[in-house]
Formats: C-alpha cells, structure tokens, sequence
C-alpha cells in the first residue's frame, strides 16, 4: 500500500541519516556482523569496485575537538582544520588496522598520505594499511591509461587485504 511505501520510504531515509551522522558506529556494527570494512576518504573513491572486491566502504567523518597527534606532527592548524580532523581520526590507535582508502580529490588528501606513508616507514604509530588513489578528471586517453595504471594497483592491493581481484566482468 502507499503507506507502507512511505513508511519504508521513511525508515530507509533516517539509517542514510544516522549513517550520515555517525558512519563510525555503522563500521561497527557492519564489522561486527562480518563485513570487512574499508574506511575512505575522497568523493571520487570507486565504492562500487570496493564492494565487489568484498568491502564496505564506509567514510571518515571528521572529528570534532582538539587535534594533538596532529597538531605534533603538522604543526599548529591555521585556517582548514579538516585536514588536522581527518589526521586525528586516522592516528587513533584503534584504527590501526582498518584499512583506509585516501583519494586525491583534493591537495590535502595527498598530504595526509605522505604523512601516514612516512610514519610507517619510520615504523611510527598510525595506520598500517593505507593507499592512495590518484585519478585524474580529464576526457583523454593518457588520461584513461594512468587511471588504469592506478586501477590496477588499488586492486592489487584490495587482494592483499584479502580481497577478490576485480576485472570488467565483476
């Protein structure tokens, strides 16, 4: 009926909003029920090929508060803190082991990967299984085959996370 409909409708609308709200919670609850989450930050990371690789994608969500791991690391926060925000939430040492996606929608993003990728070289604290994807936006064929390049070698790292490999037919 049309009020079930709605009603459906509804409760489909508040989980997208409390996933909205709180996607840290979500990762929870779907680890708990056995999903292998992977963590992203960027809006051009390709969920679809994370889910058929057999993730859950599932976003950072800036903290809130003050930001001292950060704050050591990258000095002081002038202006933006998101990038502070983000590297907080990354440093907490229970995320150590989450796997975490980083896309280079912006500048920052590929900051924050050189510094993630320097603490695991110094064998710092920090997350240990984090990639980084460049993509570029342009409607070009050099275009096309560095995206593949890159493509490729998030998907072999998906399977070194344990991951199905993914081609054009999955």
């Amino acid at each position: 009926t049309g009020r079930d409909l709605m009603s459906k409708a509804a409760e489909a609308l508040s989980a997208i909003a409390a996933a909205y709200a709180d996607p840290d919670a979500v990762a929870r609850r779907l680890a708990g029920d056995g999903a292998r989450i992977i963590r992203t930050i960027g809006s051009d990371a390709p969920f679809t090929m994370l889910r058929a690789a057999g993730f859950v994608p599932v976003r950072v969500q800036l903290i809130a508060g003050d930001t001292p791991r950060a704050d050591a690391l990258l000095g002081p926060a002038t202006g933006r803190r998101r990038g502070h925000r983000l590297l907080e939430w990354m440093l907490d040492p229970e995320q150590a082991q989450t796997p975490i996606l980083i896309t280079r929608a912006d500048e920052q993003q590929a900051d924050l990967f050189a510094v993630l990728r320097e603490l695991k070289r110094l064998n710092e604290p920090g997350p240990r299984n984090v990639h980084c994807l460049d993509l570029l936006h342009q409607p070009r064929a050099t275009s096309q085959r560095y995206n593949r390049a890159r493509i490729d070698r998030l998907n072999n790292w998906l399977g070194e996370l344990g991951g199905e490999r993914v081609d054009d037919d999955r």
